[in-house]
């Protein structure tokens, strides 16, 4: 089992911070009390509330593909007030995706290759 992590960065449409900020904290509610498998799961906002990271880590494929079952509709929601790029780092999830995000674009990196485990 290989661990996986994502990096999402949201550019949050204008007068939507306030809704951003309760959406994605319904996101790290539910993670906190279904994802046993999410290793940690860190939002950050800059000053002016227009842009937010997101930085996830994950046991393996399978704890991301519960995750995005367990946040989907409120992912939805989050998307329809802002715009979304998304990393993928680890397992190939492409198949187990179905092609199906909510990111605008995303790119996907390759099991490590290097690095202090």
């Amino acid at each position: 089992m290989a661990k996986m992590y994502t990096y999402a960065k949201f550019r949050i449409h204008p007068g939507k911070a306030a809704e951003f900020r309760r959406l994605s904290q319904r996101c790290v509610d539910i993670v906190r009390e279904r994802e046993p498998g999410t290793l940690f799961y860190e939002w950050f906002m800059n000053a002016d509330e227009t842009e937010c990271v997101a930085l996830d880590g994950y046991v393996d494929l399978d704890a991301v593909m519960q995750h995005v079952q367990n946040i989907g509709p409120t992912m939805r929601e989050l998307m329809t007030i802002s715009d979304r790029h998304l990393e993928i780092y680890g397992a190939d999830p492409t198949e187990r995706f179905g092609g199906r995000t909510t990111a605008r674009n995303s790119d996907y990196y390759g099991s490590q290759f290097a690095g202090k485990l």
